[in-house]
């Protein structure tokens, strides 16, 4: 579950989804096209027919990352009958993202769906229950939370034999007012441990995107230091992240990548690679939140050569 709250946030946070020239939905009208009937199974197709112009799906087919599956659209809102609206040249409509995903195979279907206005420039939060609050709709109030800074209540929303579970998180913090809708096709048992899953998914999201800042703070400082000699026959070029591996690139400047073994450097550096990163004290956050700390070796003919990693759990201090 904690992967796919990773992915939802992944998502959200693309680049690249602005303001789209598609025709606003109501948000009653928007969440029916993800409610299921009794004996029906939720589709990847769900919102993308002909009845449905409103969404405009980025997403050609389905997208994976890791083991799983997602489609993200866009579309433009009203809440009884308003559009959220934030500066830009002019003041134009918020685009919300629209982000369907499973942590199970795609030939198994969507398991929710997470609709979120993306804006910056106003207050992102809106009144979920007086915008459901139309003919023909129906809410069934489950449970109710309140973590630090965030209220969550989840619905169960009815229309005719249709239904899908709703939850609501309104984030109260600092750094602005926001509410994200999270649809969810089943409810576990009891169906009040809604609340207490999404709390579960927005702490990850937190720890993520800490973990992120950190990484993106660290990797800056060492850069702006880099390139750099560490002796005669070795140079630290650059330092990335890729997903939670932090990896420096080195070169060995007077050797090809052909006259150097991948065992000789493990049997040359492996231990004492290890005993530094284990010893840094600066790498001590990274590891406590899982990240992999990754020297990787490349001859002087920009060849890479082998790549020595040190898993948080090979030290002894977490």
């Amino acid at each position: 579950m904690k992967f796919m709250s990773v992915v939802v946030f992944t998502v959200l946070a693309m680049p690249g989804i602005g303001y789209t020239q598609s025709q606003a939905i109501e948000l009653p009208k928007l969440i029916e096209a993800f409610m299921v009937n009794p004996g029906s199974n939720p589709e990847w197709e769900m919102g993308a027919g002909k009845s449905m112009p409103e969404i405009k799906w980025i997403s050609s087919g389905i997208e994976s990352h890791g083991s799983a599956s997602y489609r993200r659209g866009t579309t433009r809102v009203l809440l009884n009958g308003k559009e959220m609206q934030h500066l830009r040249q002019r003041l134009e409509p918020v685009p919300w993202k629209i982000v369907m995903v499973s942590d199970s195979p795609a030939k198994l279907g969507p398991e929710q769906v997470s609709i979120a206005p993306s804006c910056d420039t106003v207050q992102c939060e809106f009144d979920f229950k007086k915008a459901m609050s139309v003919e023909g709709f129906s809410l069934k109030k489950i449970c109710e939370a309140s973590p630090v800074s965030q209220r969550i209540i989840a619905y169960e929303v009815r229309k005719s034999t249709a239904h899908v579970y709703a939850v609501v998180a309104d984030n109260l913090g600092s750094g602005g007012a926001s509410t994200e809708l999270r649809l969810f096709f089943s409810a576990p048992s009891p169906a009040s441990n809604l609340c207490a899953r999404m709390e579960m998914e927005l702490n990850s999201r937190k720890e993520e995107g800490f973990i992120t800042e950190v990484l993106r703070i660290t990797l800056s400082e060492i850069n702006s230091k880099l390139p750099m000699m560490i002796d005669s026959e070795t140079r630290i070029d650059s330092a990335v992240v890729l997903n939670k591996n932090f990896q420096y690139n080195i070169t060995l400047i007077n050797y090809p990548s052909s006259s150097v073994s991948a065992s000789e450097l493990n049997n040359a550096f492996g231990q004492t690679i290890i005993n530094n990163v284990c010893a840094e004290k600066r790498t001590l956050m990274l590891r406590k939140n899982g990240v992999t700390v990754s020297y990787a070796y490349f001859g002087n003919d920009g060849k890479k050569i082998t790549t020595i990693s040190v898993l948080p759990s090979q030290c002894g201090d977490i």
